[in-house]
């Protein structure tokens, strides 16, 4: 590898290699921090719906300790910190025009949308609780 000196106060230019890595740009870390912020929703998701098949195959009925906990913590931790999930709906936003071109991204922009879609709901569901509806 060689290197050649700069003339004085000139900056070098950043250009992306072809081969460099989606999750290494700027487009793969939004991607990577809005999926992060979706996790602790998909962990109540899978107990409420897996609940919900076991219920409705009759295969389980009254309570559970393991299908149960993580759906009842989130209803009682909600209406404390459920306002957070503005932060990652804006992020979504700022990651879709950030995001929006090229084919390859059409999964990528599914995915964000599903992103979206499981805060909208969980802020909504906070709404529901503030209001007590």
């Amino acid at each position: 590898m060689t290197t050649t000196a700069l003339p004085a106060g000139e900056a070098p230019e950043v250009v992306p290699r072809p081969d460099e890595p989606w999750i290494e740009s700027r487009e793969g870390m939004l991607f990577f921090v809005n999926a992060l912020f979706v996790i602790p929703e998909y962990c109540v998701l899978f107990p409420l719906g897996l609940r919900t098949l076991l219920r409705s195959l009759g295969l389980a009925s009254g309570p559970s300790v393991f299908l149960d906990t993580l759906p009842t913590l989130a209803t009682d931790c909600l209406p404390y910190v459920g306002w957070f999930l503005v932060v990652p709906i804006v992020l979504i936003f700022k990651t879709f025009s950030v995001e929006c071109s090229g084919e390859r991204s059409r999964w990528r922009r599914g995915a964000l949308s599903l992103f979206l879609v499981s805060h909208l709901g969980f802020l909504g569901y906070t709404l529901r609780l503030w209001l007590g509806v």
